[in-house]
């Protein structure tokens, strides 16, 4: 973890924008790389749920034209911003997995990189580590269920 998370008597929120965490390595060997905008990226960061911004110099995203998707929105508004501003194009902002970028990383779902428990709980598995050192896991718990 980051030292300024770790070992604290009282808790302190993650950053809504940026990295809270990486891909622990047993998943990243499941998905090391990916590709954006024909460019190989390492597929190793978690980002919180914001968007740093981005404009039409992003690749894909051309049909932005003058627009810009500001910083501090979530993806989720980012990805209806793009559908409502580009309205001719399938273009999405976060792929499959909930990923995207250059440098490529992680905001949501993360689907492409967790299973249920083996041990048969349908706990999801664990798939990252956050800032403080603790896990990071897919959307399920104990039975299956999301929390």
């Amino acid at each position: 973890g980051i030292e300024r998370y770790v070992n604290r008597t009282t808790p302190m929120a993650a950053p809504l924008r940026g990295n809270i965490g990486c891909i622990d390595l047993t998943v990243l060997a499941t998905r090391p790389t990916t590709t954006v905008g024909g460019n190989s990226q390492t597929a190793q960061n978690i980002y919180g749920p914001m968007e740093a911004g981005f404009n039409s110099g992003v690749p894909q995203m051309s049909c932005l034209g003058q627009n810009v998707i500001p910083a501090g929105v979530d993806t989720n508004l980012a990805e209806h911003m793009v559908q409502h501003l580009c309205p001719e194009t399938s273009i999405e902002v976060l792929d499959s997995c909930g990923g995207h970028a250059v440098p490529y990383h992680y905001h949501e779902r993360m689907s492409c990189l967790f299973a249920a428990d083996p041990a048969g709980s349908g706990h999801s598995t664990r798939i990252g580590t956050a800032l403080d050192g603790n896990g990071i896991y897919g959307n399920r718990i104990n039975g299956g269920v999301e929390p």
